[in-house]
């Protein structure tokens, strides 16, 4: 049951497809996801996550909108769904629900994506481990490990592979740290999980779709289509 009225809902899908949602706060006539629901229900052009929706999910449309491409961010589907976020309610297990599927989608894009770029290194099977375990430890032992590749690479191709490697490493490191870093259900938790899965994504958005510093925006499209962004936020809605 939404936690806020049809009134209320058809408000939001009145100023959401009134403009066009922005990559940050933005202003009244060109807002981020959350400023938009926040000028239909109290008329303020704030990113403040409001008390009728779930601060996980809210938390998360924050983060990621910024990193949509704006078709994505601007389509039909995504701004379909913000009424419907807006009225998700903050409670405990709604937030532990949303974070579950953050989770599940998170893994299964790295998964799908750096199977083949670790095992062009020596730490094929210690990656594996990382997939199998989604562990600290794990996934800092992998970091360690190209860390000390890195100092006897040879310039070019190969001290190339490695820095990626690094920094994508670092990236799932940071992320699953979350757990030691915060309690979870807090908001400290449900925003470092949101800022370092984006972190993760753009990480392979760049990996893939950056040739001679130059974003491919087709390929780009193409990637961040894939991933069904709007396709997670229904779940999320709907858990």
């Amino acid at each position: 049951m939404s936690t806020i009225t049809q009134e209320q809902q058809d408000k939001i899908a009145e100023v959401v497809n009134g403009m066009n949602l922005s990559a940050g706060l933005g202003d009244e006539k060109s807002a981020c996801s959350i400023a938009a629901i926040n000028l239909a229900l109290i008329g303020e052009l704030t990113d403040n996550i409001p008390k009728c929706m779930s601060e996980a999910l809210g938390r998360w449309i924050i983060r990621i909108q910024d990193a949509l491409l704006f078709q994505i961010r601007n389509s039909k589907e995504w701004k379909s769904l913000l009424p419907l976020a807006a009225g998700t309610g903050n409670n405990a297990s709604k937030n532990e629900k949303v974070i579950k599927l953050l989770d599940e989608w998170v893994w299964n894009i790295v998964t799908e994506y750096t199977a083949e770029w670790m095992t062009q290194s020596d730490i094929a099977e210690d990656w594996k481990k990382v997939l199998n375990e989604k562990t600290e430890a794990s996934a800092q032992h992998v970091l360690d490990k190209l860390g000390d590749a890195m100092k006897g690479a040879s310039p070019g191709n190969e001290l190339a592979n490695l820095s990626n490697n690094v920094v994508l490493s670092s990236y799932i490191v940071n992320y699953l740290y979350a757990e030691s870093l915060y309690i979870p259900s807090t908001f400290g938790f449900h925003d470092y999980k949101s800022k370092t899965a984006v972190a993760i994504i753009n990480g392979i958005d760049v990996r893939l779709n950056v040739s001679n510093y130059m974003y491919d925006y087709e390929k780009g499209l193409e990637f961040w289509t894939k991933l069904d962004v709007p396709g997670l936020l229904k779940r999320m809605i709907e858990c």
